[in-house]
């Protein structure tokens, strides 16, 4: 049995997931962020739906906006332990999602499904998600190896003195199109989807870092970029983050990506700092150049979505 929009107590549902993250982000107090999105949901007005097995809670689903990215509902689904994890359950959640999603000519953003077990992601796969997998990585700077901050005489490493915004975000669009992490990053709209790129400038991932950040300049034009931030907001732990680097596909195989992120590590070593931090996605060729420099893999802090546009 199913109820859709039901006032219920999302405390108790949400208590294991909720645990599981706070594992994943030590650092972050995730219980008191998820405060807001349980109240909500206690007061039914984000949609939601859950499947009972007698009297007790199953599996549920709700969906959340982000304004930042309006051609897309982000889903997310969990089953109160794995022995609930059935096909039935999951094609009922998935179904009304879709429902929803297509009624609003929405892309749907599954973020993970929680004790949806292998089962869970066959049927997504089945049903034609693309899976997308990223991970935390860390590299403790004293260990940084391979690093090569020589730049091809032909391009100018400059920093952010130089930087305009407008130019910056057409050619960051441009590099991640194709890319695994342009749907994640991007509205298929370039111009709706400035506002994420906006907000990781005015700190929605800490304060840029100007001295460590790096643009790229071939012939006056951008060639690539490395910012760097002081690491979230909200973590206990202040750890330097690289919230944003790519390099335009056509210079790409010069080294830009290491010889950018090696100037970055030294510098952020003078600054005296201990660590950098960065998430990347698994299918992405720039993952092995960041385990070249040195970044390891922080195998608890692995995120799943399944993508889909259905309309």
């Amino acid at each position: 049995m199913e109820l859709t929009n039901v006032k219920v107590d999302w405390n108790p549902i949400l208590e294991n997931y909720i645990s599981h993250l706070e594992t994943i982000y030590p650092d972050i107090p995730i219980r008191g962020s998820y405060s807001y999105i349980i109240n909500n949901l206690n007061e039914n007005r984000i949609p939601s739906r859950i499947v009972l097995q007698g009297n007790n809670v199953a599996a549920y689903a709700y969906l959340l906006e982000n304004p930042d990215f309006k051609d897309r509902l982000y889903a997310y689904i969990g089953f109160i332990s794995e022995e609930f994890s059935k096909k039935e359950r999951i094609e009922n959640l998935v179904t009304w999602i879709e429902n929803l999603a297509r009624n609003r000519k929405r892309i749907v953003v599954i973020n993970d499904v929680f004790n949806g077990g292998k089962e869970s992601e066959n049927f997504l796969i089945g049903r034609k998600y693309d899976r997308i997998e990223r991970y935390g990585m860390t590299l403790k700077l004293r260990d940084a190896t391979n690093l090569d901050e020589k730049f091809p005489i032909e391009f100018m490493a400059v920093d952010l003195s130089e930087f305009n915004i407008e130019e910056f975000l057409k050619e960051e669009y441009e590099a991640y199109r194709d890319t695994p992490d342009f749907i994640l990053f991007h509205e298929l709209d370039k111009d709706k989807g400035s506002n994420f790129t906006r907000k990781i400038f005015s700190g929605m991932y800490g304060e840029i870092l100007n001295r460590p950040s790096i643009l790229i300049r071939h012939k006056d034009q951008l060639a690539g970029s490395c910012i760097i931030t002081d690491g979230f907001p909200l973590s206990r732990k202040k750890v330097p983050l690289v919230v944003d680097i790519f390099v335009k596909r056509e210079y790409r195989r010069n080294g830009l990506a290491t010889e950018m992120l090696s100037r970055s590590i030294n510098i952020l070593r003078d600054m005296k700092y201990e660590e950098l931090s960065l998430w990347a996605t698994v299918g992405n060729p720039a993952m092995s150049v960041y385990e070249d420099l040195g970044f390891v893999k922080n195998q608890n802090q692995k995120e799943i979505s399944y993508v889909k546009k259905i309309f």
